[in-house]
């Protein structure tokens, strides 16, 4: 078995915490955790983040975002990781 490239831990980290996120819905924009994984790549092609998979508006716009805001955020990455990403 290969090791997984920093990027495909990423998108695995990225689905675990969506999972526990989804399975708790914090109600507060404060207990909405950021999809940060710390991989910091930006795709001038396709103006997102290879790590978290936000755009550059959602990367801009998430420490004043409100709650209902982040969690379709997170909707939006998911729909991401299920699209264009392999599991």
């Amino acid at each position: 078995m290969q090791p997984m490239l920093p990027r495909q831990r990423a998108h695995t980290q990225l689905r675990q915490r969506y999972l526990a996120l989804s399975a708790e819905l914090p109600s507060s924009a404060a207990d909405l955790p950021s999809p940060c994984v710390s991989v910091c790549r930006l795709d001038p092609a396709g103006g997102f983040c290879l790590g978290c998979l936000r755009t550059l508006d959602e990367l801009a716009g998430w420490a004043q975002a409100d709650a209902p805001t982040k969690r379709e955020v997170w909707e939006r990455i998911k729909l991401r990781l299920d699209t264009w990403i392999q599991p």
